[in-house]
């Protein structure tokens, strides 16, 4: 997720532009808001922010998976099954991906590595449905991955047009 100071700045210059057509300029710094505004306008700010992402999510069918990595992953590896499947280990998840799919809705992966490891899965193209999401997580301190040796977390999702549906996080 993008910086929320940054993201909050700039709705506020977009706003300020948008609703008296005069583009933002750099003053000196003046007080914007008081201790008793702060919280009221952090709010408004937040709801904004949340109705934007949801829209995107819905709008783009995008399905968003948040794995609790712990600080030290190095690769993270997702994947997205239509219906409800069962799934204990890496050799379910390869068994499942080379097995004949429903052309209409296929099986899609997520590898994440580096910097982005910890970040959320997204995948594109979701339609509502019922699906079974799947993730493992690698040390950072490995380059090649034995993903057979990690253990998988799973769980089962119900998608639909709203954006609840769309955003889950993944224990483990």
């Amino acid at each position: 997720m993008p910086n929320s100071k940054i993201c909050a700045g700039a709705l506020l210059v977009v706003l300020n532009t948008h609703c008296t057509g005069v583009p933002s300029e750099p003053k000196k710094a003046e007080p914007v808001a008081t201790a008793e505004t702060t919280p009221a306008l952090i709010h408004w700010i937040a709801a904004a922010y949340e109705a934007h992402a949801s829209a995107r999510l819905v709008h783009a069918q995008q399905l968003r998976v948040d794995l609790e990595a712990p600080a030290d992953t190095g690769q993270t590896l997702g994947w997205l099954f239509p219906g409800q499947v069962s799934v204990d280990a890496y050799d379910d998840l390869v068994a499942l991906r080379a097995a004949p799919a429903d052309a209409a809705t296929p099986t899609k992966i997520v590898l994440h590595g580096g910097v982005d490891a910890p970040r959320p899965l997204v995948y594109e193209d979701v339609a509502p449905g019922a699906y079974t999401v799947c993730a493992q997580v690698g040390p950072a301190r490995d380059h090649s991955v034995d993903w057979a040796s990690l253990p998988v977390r799973c769980a089962h999702v119900t998608v639909t047009d709203e954006p609840e549906s769309r955003a889950i996080v993944l224990r483990g």
